[in-house]
């Protein structure tokens, strides 16, 4: 088992309310499901934002037990998002834009989150753990290359740095009446692959499988919802587990699907 933070970082109080539940709710996913029959990670999860999400009025008395007989047994992510996860500020983007300003610097985004709120929490430690930060600003893609989904950056730390921008529907102009479930998938398949990368779990060439090797665009992610049979020596229990692409509830804590 490993212990492992990871960092919901929004900066755009729109992006938070429009689809910030719904990636809170694609880490729960993915922690559970690494952990399914055997605890293979320990999470330490922060949301920052200008703007975090909090139950309503209405919400809480819908929360109530004279209502709870109505209720189903699905979770929403606002159910679970603890106030010591909450980091509420106002976030200094000149200290993580490249230079360039167009985009910004995973490896400034690794060090201010490690310096400004890990060693604050987990002392020296902090310098150790695994890192993964999720983020709605474009990160710094290769030399000729477009975007980049995701990156590695400051090895050997184990880091990643996860942007949002790329899989978001409206990047690509297109209108998508799914789009905060889209970006939910597309997110949560990326997050699978990266704790798969944590834990030293080997890639593959299995389309289907979150731990495809090369994820060259957003339509692999589309096809990455499973675990392949190519790793049934090393995580046995999650061969052919996974979960649903879309869902119309993308804020609700979905379980896993299949074998």
């Amino acid at each position: 088992m490993i212990k492992v933070a990871q960092v919901l970082l929004l900066f755009d109080e729109k992006n938070s309310a429009d689809y910030g539940l719904a990636l809170w709710a694609a880490l729960v996913e993915a922690e559970a499901c690494y952990n399914s029959g055997e605890k293979r990670l320990d999470v330490s999860r922060f949301y920052i934002s200008p703007h975090i999400p909090a139950l309503g009025f209405f919400s809480n008395i819908l929360k109530s037990p004279v209502f709870s007989f109505f209720s189903s047994d699905s979770k929403s992510a606002l159910d679970l998002l603890k106030q010591e996860e909450r980091v509420q500020a106002k976030l200094s983007s000149d200290e993580v834009k490249s230079p360039d300003a167009k985009t910004y610097d995973q490896e400034r985004l690794i060090k201010v989150t490690r310096d400004k709120l890990l060693r604050e929490r987990f002392g020296s430690s902090a310098d150790e753990m695994p890192l993964m930060i999720v983020t709605d600003r474009p990160i710094t893609p290769p030399e000729n290359w477009r975007y980049v989904i995701w990156d590695f950056p400051l090895e050997p730390q184990p880091n990643a740095v996860m942007s949002t921008v790329p899989v978001d529907p409206a990047y690509w102009q297109i209108s998508d009446p799914q789009r905060v479930s889209t970006i939910k998938a597309r997110t949560r398949a990326a997050i699978m692959s990266i704790c798969g990368g944590f834990l030293g779990l080997p890639s593959c060439k299995n389309p289907r499988c979150f731990l495809l090797e090369h994820v060259d665009s957003v339509l692999a992610l589309d096809r990455m919802n499973t675990f392949g049979k190519e790793h049934s020596s090393e995580i046995p229990n999650l061969v052919g587990r996974g979960f649903e692409p879309k869902r119309d509830d993308p804020d609700q804590i979905q379980k896993m699907a299949g074998a």
